[in-house]
């Protein structure tokens, strides 16, 4: 697979539908990744990261900060500007 990105507004396809957040935009970008729906990812985002510590440092912190983590088998980088990047593990 490739890398999926998603900005502020959704995966480039027109709004997007999760109002969680960055947070809930690296589900959504995980769930696109996958060809699932959100809630039908069985990991769990708060057991590998804190959720609402994602979505302060969007809406609070410097839009040039960048984090990076592995969730589900994918790295996923949130940049401080709320782009959630979601590409393969293995890379």
């Amino acid at each position: 697979m490739g890398d999926s990105d998603t900005g502020g507004s959704g995966r480039g396809d027109g709004p997007s539908r999760c109002d969680r957040g960055a947070s809930g935009r690296v589900v959504e970008s995980i769930a696109a990744a996958e060809g699932t729906d959100p809630a039908d990812i069985d990991a769990r985002l708060y057991d590998v990261v804190d959720p609402e510590a994602i979505d302060r440092i969007v809406d609070h912190g410097s839009p040039d900060l960048t984090v990076a983590f592995r969730f589900n088998g994918y790295r996923v980088t949130v940049g401080g500007d709320g782009t959630v990047t979601v590409s393969d593990g293995d890379g």
